[in-house]
């Protein structure tokens, strides 16, 4: 037999189980991730700034798949009627007079 049976009945009794159709759907995710740099005082008072801060952030990073038998594409936090997770990148200064 090249499946196995799902199930099998014996007077009108439903037995057994098996676990061929599972597969490991293991994944990891970074959600958010942020960098930052402050630029050191020496050189930002020549411009009469007191603080001068850059950053970056980035969120919801695709999904690495992890399993054996994972789905390439598949998205594990993604439902069916779910719309895609969209990830963003978000520069920005701060900056202190």
């Amino acid at each position: 037999m090249r499946f196995p049976m799902a199930s099998w009945a014996h007077q009108g009794q439903i037995y057994g189980s098996n676990d061929f159709w599972l597969y490991n759907a293991a994944y990891m995710r970074v959600k958010n991730i942020t960098l930052g740099y402050t630029i050191p005082q020496n050189i930002t008072k020549n411009f009469y700034v007191n603080g001068l801060r850059l950053y970056v952030s980035v969120n919801d990073l695709p999904a690495f798949n992890l399993g054996s038998g994972s789905i390439d594409g598949w998205d594990p936090e993604q439902g069916i009627d779910k719309d895609f997770l969209t990830t963003s990148l978000i520069f920005g200064v701060k900056v202190t007079f």
